[in-house]
């Protein structure tokens, strides 16, 4: 085990920062039900930083377990290997809190000036419906959840999160290690504040994303969230099996992750209103049984949006110029044959195809959702896209 030191990290001072020098936080909101892989992807980071130059990059940890106080890691080398200093300890707090979270972003990424920053947020994560939607009987939908040690749990929300980002530096990168975050209402609020979005729009593996790939691949000095894409894939890729004898240790179901460029996510608006107000008839719905759904054994929220364009549009050369737009907005999208998703039937081998699926979801509004209808309202993608020309 490698040492851990209750040390005051050295850094750079607030001025010119060094050339081809990056920061990356990486936000572990682990107080729930994945505490427990905490340790083991902290190990991991700790491998791929030893093939990362530490004397010109900065990787920095806040972990906030189940039962253990909130911390600030940075991972530094110390005659020859790569430990573990404790930057700064807090009480016990809300790690999705808007002021924790600018709290420690302010402080990260002021004392760690670089020329370019990454960000990963690691939790669960359900999209873009929000949390307090559940108590009207909707399946909410987030970014992170903080049990404070016990049984309450404190959500993260779309908005919320655009609201920490707004202080802070924009980044090259941001990952997010957690379920059902490639949705194209998520990114189109966020997309002033990351270059890159790298996520998947379905469930991802329990354990997440292999850090001693990934680590290095963030530190990329150039195409770095292709490489993170491609090193989040490829780990999950290699020891695919369609599920046989899938576990947590040996995660055999596969994985689907797709990079999503922010700068194409305005003219895929423009595209998407354009095909929408020429085929879809104001106040019709639209059926999408048969479009591939990335959730379809809870509510559908989830549809593929390459889908939807090419069924609403007959799939014709509007589509193909659509599909040209799509392309330039999502440039990686990787995946294995099958996926799991633990609301089928409940069991660890459970897979599903992922025929049909281009790696970015949407909300496609019907009358039996109004409560959800408010909601989608409220995103930015929602008139951008048309919606609300067409009687939703």
């Amino acid at each position: 085990m490698l040492s851990l030191f209750l040390l005051t990290a050295c850094h750079k001072d607030n001025g010119e920062d060094e050339p081809d020098t990056r920061t990356v936080l990486i936000y572990m909101m682990a107080d729930n039900s994945l505490s427990s892989f905490s340790s083991t992807d902290i190990s991991e980071m700790i491998k791929g930083m030893g093939s990362v130059d530490v004397s010109k990059n900065n990787l920095l940890i806040y972990l906030d377990t189940y039962d253990g106080t909130p911390k600030l890691i940075k991972l530094d080398e110390k005659n020859g290997n790569i430990v573990q200093t404790i930057v700064k300890t807090y009480d016990e707090q809300i790690s999705t809190d808007e002021s924790v979270m600018k709290t420690v972003f302010s402080y990260v990424f002021s004392e760690y000036p670089a020329k370019s920053y990454g960000l990963d947020l690691w939790s669960h994560g359900e999209g873009w419906i929000p949390a307090t939607s559940a108590s009207k009987g909707v399946i909410s939908r987030w970014i992170g959840v903080d049990q404070n040690g016990g049984s309450n749990r404190y959500y993260l929300n779309i908005s919320t999160l655009a609201s920490v980002l707004s202080s802070v530096p924009h980044f090259d990168f941001i990952l997010f290690d957690a379920c059902f975050m490639s949705s194209v209402e998520v990114y189109y609020d966020l997309r002033s504040h990351s270059d890159y979005f790298i996520s998947s729009a379905t469930e991802i593996p329990g354990p997440g994303a292999y850090y001693a790939d990934v680590v290095p691949a963030m530190f990329a000095s150039s195409n770095d969230g292709e490489k993170v894409t491609e090193a989040y894939y490829d780990y999950y890729n290699k020891i695919y099996a369609a599920g046989v004898g899938i576990s947590n240790d040996k995660w055999t179901s596969g994985v689907s992750v797709a990079l999503v460029k922010s700068s194409g996510l305005e003219s895929l608006a423009s595209a998407t209103k354009s095909i929408l107000a020429k085929y879809v008839q104001s106040g019709t719905s639209i059926s999408v049984s048969d479009i591939f759904c990335y959730d379809p054994y809870r509510n559908n929220y989830y549809t593929d949006l390459d889908g939807l364009m090419q069924k609403v549009s007959g799939g014709g050369t509007d589509y193909q110029s659509w599909k040209t737009v799509f392309n330039q907005c999502v440039p990686v999208y990787l995946t294995t044959a099958t996926n799991y998703m633990s609301y089928s039937d409940g069991s660890m081998d459970a897979a599903r195809s992922m025929t049909g699926s281009a790696g970015l979801s949407t909300y496609v509004p019907r009358s039996t959702m109004s409560t959800v209808n408010t909601y989608f309202k409220n995103t930015g993608w929602y008139t951008a896209a048309g919606w609300n020309n067409l009687g939703w």
